[in-house]
């Protein structure tokens, strides 16, 4: 009974947290619209083309951001990726992330799963 009621609270604070989390992402990339961000495949190669060396990087992360919390379609920043940097090296990049995100993911689900009386560890 302890142990139900100790996993319900967790359960319920980490709700909270991510609404919140989720709150504060969506107010922050209404922020961003807001400034006049161009969000297409033209702006975001001019974009990722002005970084240099960091435009990957940039790469990997916003699209390992926008796969684990979609607020734009990831497929405009494939797109403009393919854009900057070319089809090979856009599909290396976009790979990487997928790689990334997805053990994150399945990280964050094995981490947050509830224990089960019927399977051992």
């Amino acid at each position: 009974m302890k142990d139900e009621q100790k996993l319900k609270g967790i359960n319920t604070r980490t709700f909270l947290i991510g609404t919140l989390l989720c709150i504060a992402l969506a107010a922050g990339f209404w922020f961003v619209r807001a400034q006049g961000a161009n969000l297409t495949p033209e702006g975001l190669r001019s974009m990722l083309m002005s970084l240099g060396i960091w435009g990957p990087i940039t790469l990997i992360l916003a699209l390992a951001f926008l796969l684990v919390i979609p607020l734009v379609p990831a497929t405009l920043f494939q797109i403009g990726a393919g854009l900057a940097f070319g089809p090979l090296p856009a599909l290396v990049y976009t790979m990487i992330c997928l790689l990334y995100t997805s053990t994150v993911v399945l990280w964050h689900a094995h981490l947050l799963a509830m224990p089960s009386r019927y399977v051992s560890y």
